[in-house]
């Protein structure tokens, strides 16, 4: 009987997993020229959001229905529905079909992530699974470095157009090799019955959620009428959909995982990760250039050491499993992760470039680990019915972190920066427009409008509201670190026969 092609459906995976999170970075470049041509400002940010949106949305939903009906088959639909949304994201003639058809690559994005990894865990044995998660976790750290600059280089040298078209080819080349590379193994005999209710409640509850954490404290007060409506509506239908899964004969995402303590930390553990690490990501770059004043190049590419230190952490991560215990593991990055936060927090107007790589590189030295031993802790304490839903909750939670880490520290930025500057700034002479946003440090022109004193006390506003939103990364890595503790003394197990993958009448091969 038909057996999976492990070599050749790994490298057609790790391609389509590349091409995904490429595709959460290699815009950021493109999208002046994109504005420039398509106008729209006003709706900038939602070419980001509406992935992210639709993206973190469907996680659960399609881990929930790769149980039921196929690994396989949602990859290649997810893939399916990425490549539609890129081709059109190329035709597009308005910012606003942009962000429409954005939405639509989130879709597929958001089913290649975590299927991938559900498919890594069945095709290896146990001996094999640590180093590979590993392996694969490194994508997200390769398409964080090289995004930016390939986007930049596509733009100037092809057309804007092509950073959406270049996934079509290598996403055929993938979808190929998969179709017949790839053999799947379901249980036979079972009519499975989709939770429509709890999939629809989940998704009004969790859309929500996002939208007023991205809509918070930017395009609304906190406190307006539409944020508080937008939470409110969050937890009715949060109220709605635990109420589903407790009546369902097949919860979307059953609520018994979270009985299980490996899970229950795991979750806790990813959501507060996803919080912490989103600071080094957003906020370094802000440092670098409003207050060391570095170029908006450098700025990006300030990022490279954290993201290479990311890479090794996750491939380090996965080669240890096999010898100490998830929760050995877990607390030690944790701790990591935490020293590195601490030390980005002591970041001022006289810190050198090399102090924030070196710190970088410990925080991402800390934060790699946790992709691979995180994903492999869940899929091992569930049966093989529950590994695509078990498995895609830790993304989603680690997803749901990040969004409101950013939420969280944009506050503290504007609460800090508000602060600082009303107690210094008064009866200095400057245009006072400057002063409402630190948008102004990035742009050279209105640097140079600025009086030097007032230009200083801008820039330790802003270092001391960066150095603020380390304190938040640091409190959230030190709350990891202590619910690490309590994951119990689980870990890799390589005792157990590698899995059988044969050939099934499932329509996809």
């Amino acid at each position: 009987m038909k057996q999976t092609n492990v070599k050749w459906t790994v490298a057609a995976m790790m391609l389509a997993l590349l091409l995904a999170s490429l595709d959460q970075t290699i815009v950021a470049t493109a999208m002046p020229t994109i504005v420039a041509e398509l106008k729209g400002m006003e709706i900038y940010s939602w070419v980001f959001t509406s992935y992210m949106l639709t993206m973190t949305t469907i996680m659960p939903i399609v881990g929930k229905l790769s149980d039921m009906y196929g690994r396989k088959l949602f990859f290649l639909l997810g893939l399916g529905v990425f490549m539609a949304g890129s081709a059109l994201c190329g035709t597009a003639d308005s910012m606003f079909e942009l962000v429409i058809y954005r939405g639509l690559q989130g879709l597929g994005a958001g089913s290649i992530m975590p299927t991938a990894f559900t498919i890594i865990f069945e095709i290896f044995p146990p001996e094999k699974r640590g180093r590979m998660q590993g392996i694969f976790g490194t994508v997200f750290g390769i398409s964080s470095v090289f995004g930016p600059s390939l986007g930049a280089y596509i733009t100037e040298f092809f057309s804007w157009e092509w950073i959406f078209y270049i996934n079509l080819p290598l996403g055929i080349v993938s979808f190929g090799i998969l179709m017949f590379s790839l053999v799947e193994t379901k249980a036979a005999g079972h009519s499975p019955k989709v939770d429509y209710l709890g999939a629809g409640t989940m998704a009004v509850s969790v859309i929500t959620l996002l939208l007023a954490l991205v809509l918070g404290g930017k395009e609304y007060e906190w406190s307006s009428w539409q944020v508080l409506g937008l939470f409110a509506i969050s937890l009715l239908f949060l109220g709605f959909f635990l109420q589903v899964e407790r009546r369902a004969k097949e919860p979307m995402l059953p609520l018994s995982l979270f009985r299980k303590r490996v899970i229950a930390v795991v979750s806790a553990v990813t959501f507060l990760q996803g919080a912490a690490m989103m600071g080094g990501a957003t906020y370094i770059p802000l440092f670098v250039q409003g207050v060391l004043g570095g170029s908006a190049a450098n700025a990006g590419n300030i990022l490279t050491p954290m993201m290479l230190s990311l890479v090794v952490g996750s491939t380090v991560g996965g080669l240890v499993m096999r010898k100490y215990t998830y929760r050995t593991i877990t607390l030690t990055a944790m701790a990591v992760m935490s020293l590195g936060a601490f030390l980005l927090t002591r970041l001022n107007m006289t810190s050198s470039s090399f102090e924030v790589i070196l710190y970088m590189i410990i925080f991402g030295l800390g934060t790699g680990p946790l992709m691979p031993v995180t994903t492999t802790a869940v899929q091992g304490v569930v049966e093989p019915t529950q590994r695509g839903v078990a498995t895609s909750s830790v993304t989603f939670f680690r997803s749901i972190g990040g969004t409101v880490g950013v939420a969280i520290m944009g506050t503290i930025v504007t609460m800090t920066m508000t602060h600082s500057l009303a107690q210094q700034i008064t009866g200095l002479p400057v245009n006072e427009a400057l002063l409402k946003d630190p948008q102004v440090l990035l742009e050279p022109a209105a640097r140079m409008a600025i009086p030097a004193p007032v230009l200083t006390i801008l820039q330790n506003s802003l270092a001391q509201a960066i150095s603020n939103v380390f304190l938040f990364s640091l409190g959230a890595a030190l709350a990891g670190l202590v619910i690490s503790a309590f994951l119990g003394k689980s870990k890799l197990e390589i005792h157990r026969k590698p899995v059988q993958t044969k050939a099934i009448p499932d329509g996809t091969a």
